[in-house]
């Protein structure tokens, strides 16, 4: 039998509640005079999806960069880039730490759009065995006019991420229009993302304390809690603080709670 770990068969695995087993999806609509990847869109209170793309550039041509920003009209047949991004380098273009921007998440709130970046590097140069894209240090950008501008800077970002280790992808979880959601899953109290530990691997849980009412203007970092996944859910880490510094080898084995800053210390960063 094939084994889930020591303890589980994977067909033990699949009879547990609350375990994603199928996803299916309809027939693609193209969008016409697009490019790029990792479009992850959110819907906007003026009912248009808005969403970065990577390795793009982005609709109608132009020059290809790390990061592109657009906007799709309602109808979900066409868009225009509202921001090129072009701080965040041309495509593959690389820094000193030998990595390149890419985007995960896109969440709007209240007409506030929140988007992580993090530094990225290709798996034919990662050295990773399997040859995995890795990913480190990501941070969480706002723009309060739908794209044109972002803070904080690509500068601050590079030399003082965020989250300066492997909790590096967060997607936020969208239940509904600009942020709305129905009376399910807590989703009116609490914004849930999920990421990976430095490319695809075991997933984290983010989101606010228990008891902590969802902030009208997006998530409040300071008010953010760590899952890890167990067997059948999701245990709740509480009491740690998140380190300072990147982890060495040693602290990655040894601690779930490594995946940033004291989360104190966000909440004046976006």
């Amino acid at each position: 039998m094939r084994r889930v770990n020591e303890r589980r068969t994977w067909e033990e695995f699949m009879m547990e509640p609350f375990v994603i087993r199928q996803i299916t999806a309809g027939k693609p609509d193209l969008i016409a005079a697009s490019s790029g990847d990792s479009w992850d869109p959110t819907q906007g209170p003026d009912g248009r999806y808005y969403a970065a793309s990577n390795d793009t550039a982005g609709f109608h041509g132009g020059d290809r960069n790390n990061v592109n920003f657009n906007v799709v009209e309602a109808d979900g047949l066409s868009g225009a880039t509202v921001n090129r991004m072009p701080e965040y380098g041309k495509q593959g273009e690389e820094k000193e730490d030998g990595r390149t921007w890419k985007t995960s998440g896109c969440y709007c709130v209240d007409g506030v759009l929140y988007l992580v970046a993090g530094r990225h590097c290709y798996g034919d140069e990662s050295g990773d065995v399997r040859k995995r894209q890795t990913v480190i240090n990501a941070s969480i950008l706002k723009s309060a006019d739908f794209g044109k501008t972002w803070t904080r800077s690509e500068s601050e970002n590079y030399h003082d991420p965020m989250f300066p280790s492997d909790f590096c992808t967060p997607y936020f979880i969208h239940y509904g229009q600009d942020g709305a959601a129905p009376d399910v899953d807590n989703a009116q109290q609490y914004i849930y993302a999920v990421s990976n530990n430095g490319f695809l691997g075991q997933r984290r849980l983010l989101r606010p304390r228990q008891g902590a009412a969802r902030p009208a203007r997006g998530p409040e970092p300071a008010r953010l809690e760590l899952f890890i996944p167990g067997a059948t859910a999701c245990r709740r880490k509480t009491g740690h603080q998140m380190p300072q510094k990147p982890p060495t080898s040693s602290t990655r084995r040894s601690t779930a709670a490594r995946q940033g800053p004291p989360i104190s210390r966000l909440s004046g960063n976006i």
